[in-house]
């Protein structure tokens, strides 16, 4: 099975970014431009939602492109005189205001949006880190548990060997040989320490 090839899948998305801010803008001015034929025109808040869509899907380049174009449509529809790259000195300030409000709000919106995306990338790892600590903790659970079962395994059987080797003890005089030819060690110990002692010399 072939992988797909991420490249394209990365360059598709970028591509997409660029279009959706030229697409805003576009629509923008068309929308500026109907407004100024059938009612009140109010360009300049269009072009800034513009703006601010595109860089708070796109980052900040596709902002600062979407800027870019809102000044560019801006000055040529709507600032005197109209269809034309050229400024009146008058016009100069209002121009000024618009595309210093502009790239402010492009780069603002950017900005947002990158502090966003860390923020979701900060709980995403964090999710991670508490997912892998509850996995350490629940094997060491585990693992404490089965020391536990250990530990008590081994209780009950010194417990048991401790059980039969006083019962061996009680039921066999001391000294007395066992079965297999020997004596019982406490027998045989006593003897030992009573031989030893001075008063049997």
């Amino acid at each position: 099975m072939t992988k797909p090839d991420r490249r394209w899948w990365f360059n598709s998305r970028v591509i997409a970014r660029y279009a959706i801010a030229v697409g805003s803008v576009a629509a923008a001015l068309a929308g500026s431009l109907w407004l100024e034929v059938y009612a009140v025109t109010a360009p300049v808040s269009l072009f800034l939602c513009a703006i601010m869509f595109s860089a708070w899907l796109g980052g900040l380049w596709p902002g600062l492109l979407a800027a870019t174009l809102s000044v560019l449509a801006f000055e040529y529809y709507f600032v005197t005189p109209i269809y034309s790259l050229a400024v009146d000195i008058e016009e100069i300030p209002r121009f000024s205001v618009f595309a210093l409000s502009a790239f402010l709000v492009g780069s603002l919106s950017a900005a947002q949006r990158s502090a966003t995306e860390s923020l979701r990338r900060a709980r995403d790892d964090l999710n991670e880190t508490v997912q892998e600590l509850r996995r350490s903790n629940e094997a060491l659970q585990a693992e404490n548990a089965e020391r536990i079962r250990a530990e008590e395994a081994l209780r009950d059987a010194q417990a048991d060997l401790a059980r039969v080797a006083r019962l061996t003890t009680i039921d066999r005089p001391r000294g007395e040989p066992t079965p297999d030819g020997g004596r019982d060690q406490c027998g045989y110990l006593l003897e030992v320490a009573r031989e030893r002692s001075p008063g049997s010399r």
